[in-house]
């Protein structure tokens, strides 16, 4: 069904739009100047209403790829006119600062268009009133470095690839109406009981059995030798290898100086954002997880999350890496529903996935 699905969105893909520039709407508040920003045929988000850049003077071709992104999300799965439907507006702005000054005037009782720790985006949910909002900036604000810094954003498509993967989940948990809930599909127990049971197969049954050849192997055909990026720094890895080359695991990264340690204890190591609690223990960030596998079924990591996708989709054997929360995300990315109990696309048919591992709805 997927691959039938794949051959008919073929044609959605979109091309750069022409005599995209502002539009005709425009708003200040908190000292920022928004105006919609519109090109090619108006399609969402460059609607004259859904898109927002945020700077008098912007590159339109930055601009342009903030928007490109988001209507590709069309390209497979129709995600595009799931968030058009559910009202996720996109605005594009300097920085940080900027957002904080334009939203806490715009929305002064919603504090969840704010943010003080945000570096590259952010995206809030008023539960109330069902208002979904993505700010992206062009300054990402990296306020655990050393110095603490701001840096040009350079993959705006992937930043907002991620953000979109929030704005989908409480769309998607918008979009059942009944009571308002601040969760989405990502807190729901079914994607929590998946995610545990993925971060516990990131070892290999037969681990303790392997020599120690074999488990470097192992971690280094999974972890490779990134550095991480800012980005990644910011989110508390270490400024690292993991394998120095393919036969030799960094000593941090091993029981003994030379065997590794489990693979699970060093993705939590290596990308905790994603896969722990605040603690650095436990079970993924739901939220975070559920995003940037949402972000990595658009696009791969690029300059920016390279290193974290490498780890979330890595080609381990027997499972692959995080193999039954991928296809979830895979189901909702092109039917907009969670994998169904039965049929070729259930859990259970793949990669030896809980079949039935919950109710979605949190």
């Amino acid at each position: 069904m997927l691959g039938a699905l794949a051959l008919m969105a073929a044609g959605f893909l979109f091309a750069a739009p022409a005599h995209a520039g502002f539009g005709t709407k425009v708003e200040t508040h908190g000292g920022v100047t928004c105006r919609t920003w519109i090109g090619g045929s108006n399609t969402y988000p460059m609607d004259d209403e859904q898109y927002w850049v945020c700077w008098a003077t912007p590159l339109s071709q930055r601009a342009n790829s903030i928007a490109n992104k988001v209507q590709s999300l069309g390209a497979t799965g129709n995600i595009r006119e799931f968030l058009k439907t559910q009202n996720v507006y996109y605005y594009y702005f300097i920085d940080r600062d900027d957002m904080n000054a334009y939203m806490s005037a715009k929305f002064p009782l919603e504090p969840m268009f704010q943010s003080s720790a945000a570096r590259c985006g952010k995206t809030g949910y008023n539960n109330l009133n069902g208002r979904i909002i993505t700010s992206i900036f062009d300054l990402c604000t990296y306020d655990h470095l050393s110095p603490p810094k701001q840096s040009s954003n350079l993959d705006l498509p992937k930043i907002t690839s991620h953000e979109s993967g929030h704005a989908f989940d409480w769309a998607w948990r918008k979009s059942k109406g009944g009571l308002p809930s601040v969760k989405g599909p990502s807190e729901s127990d079914a994607f929590k009981t998946l995610g545990n049971f993925d971060m516990v197969r990131l070892d290999p049954a037969n681990w303790v059995n392997k020599t120690k050849a074999q488990k470097i192997n192992y971690v280094c055909n999974m972890f490779q030798q990134y550095l991480p990026s800012e980005l990644e720094r910011d989110l508390n890895t270490p400024n690292d290898k993991v394998c120095t080359n393919t036969t030799t695991v960094n000593p941090a990264y091993t029981t003994d100086g030379s065997t590794p340690k489990l693979p699970s204890d060093i993705a939590k190591q290596r990308v905790p954002y994603f896969v722990t609690t605040a603690g650095g223990q436990g079970s993924p960030l739901y939220q975070e997880l559920f995003a940037e596998l949402f972000s990595r079924q658009s696009q791969g990591g690029g300059t920016m999350l390279g290193m974290t996708d490498q780890v979330l989709w890595a080609a381990n054997s027997p499972y692959k890496a995080f193999a039954c929360t991928r296809w979830a995300i895979r189901m909702f990315w092109f039917t907009n529903e969670p994998p169904p109990l039965s049929g070729p696309d259930s859990l259970g048919q793949h990669d030896g996935c809980i079949n039935n591992p919950g109710s979605w709805i949190p």
